[in-house]
């Protein structure tokens, strides 16, 4: 099991709540986009690529990597996946961040568009990890839908032999659910993004000019019934949510794994989990604040240069394995 202390997070005294954590943790503080340093293509079965960004290239062949995977209408620029893998790289672990499919650099790689039940994807390019650095031990840390695609994929594909930790930070576990408790602001921030990605890419993905849109989407709920679950052969949402929800899958998980939640967290609900059967592997740790993907502490830790709690923990954790 991953080594896990007793945790704690106090909250900044002006973002008590799960909002206002998600609003300011996520949506100010943001840093400029960077690339990796080199960038890895990996090859789908079906013609398309996703890009991995290293930023350590020259790492030592047995350094442990760590591989970032962000979330929903993300890329490897979002800010806690920028953060997160320099605190890792000053702390001597190879970072490498994942452009899910269609993302980022990967965008004009891709005739198909990234979705919740791509795990097939994270477990290609795991696989394409532990052939290209087979000395190294791997630890993948997924947030959002990131972290669900992460489980997923470990729990029903083979993701490669030196992969032995996983991170997962606020996963969906009943995408159906999510949908009906999301508020209606993040529901409408979210479908914007969701549809600027549709205006972007339809021409080009493969399928959708068969497809009967018939106006702008206003929710994510909208956006997968008209365009992802047709566009991928559901035949409806509520099958595809059932597919690609990631409830079922958590007790077959067999690598150490720490979940982490926040109680407060507005967009992604963490009660299930608490009735869910997870594997013995799992180590749940559920705060009572924190927002999704907020942590925005009261005060810095020790050695600590900012109180983006949440990132501290993971480098901590990934520390005591490298």
């Amino acid at each position: 099991m991953l080594s896990i202390h007793p945790l704690q997070f106090d909250p900044h005294p002006l973002l008590a709540s799960g909002h206002l954590q998600t609003v300011v943790g996520n949506w100010f503080g943001q840093e400029p986009a960077r690339h990796g340093r080199i960038q890895h293509h990996v090859a789908m079965g079906d013609g398309d690529h996703i890009v991995l960004h290293d930023d350590a290239p020259d790492a030592p062949p047995t350094q442990r990597i760590a591989l970032l995977i962000h979330g929903l209408g993300g890329c490897h620029a979002s800010g806690y996946v920028q953060r997160l893998s320099q605190k890792l790289l000053a702390g001597g672990v190879h970072p490498i961040r994942l452009d899910q499919r269609g993302c980022g650099l990967g965008e004009p790689l891709a005739r198909h568009m990234a979705h919740a039940g791509r795990a097939t994807d994270v477990a290609c390019c795991l696989r394409w990890l532990a052939s290209h650095y087979p000395q190294a031990p791997i630890t993948a840390c997924g947030f959002s839908l990131g972290a669900s695609l992460l489980l997923k994929a470990v729990a029903n594909e083979p993701c490669g032999e030196n992969l032995d930790s996983l991170i997962a930070v606020s996963p969906p576990y009943d995408l159906a659910d999510c949908c009906a408790r999301i508020p209606w602001f993040y529901d409408r921030y979210y479908a914007q993004r969701l549809w600027r990605m549709w205006l972007s890419n339809r021409q080009r993905w493969e399928g959708a000019d068969k497809l009967h849109v018939p106006r702008r989407t206003q929710s994510i709920l909208e956006f997968d019934r008209w365009i992802t679950a047709p566009l991928h052969g559901f035949d409806s949402v509520e099958s595809y949510y059932a597919s690609a929800s990631v409830g079922s899958d958590l007790q077959r998980i067999e690598l150490p794994t720490v979940l982490l939640l926040a109680n407060d967290d507005p967009i992604v609900p963490s009660a299930p989990f608490g009735q869910a059967q997870l594997s013995p592997s799992i180590s749940l740790i559920q705060t009572a604040g924190g927002g999704h993907l907020g942590f925005l502490s009261r005060a810095r830790g020790e050695g600590e240069h900012d109180r983006r709690w949440l990132e501290w923990r993971v480098v901590e954790w990934i520390a005591r394995l490298a």
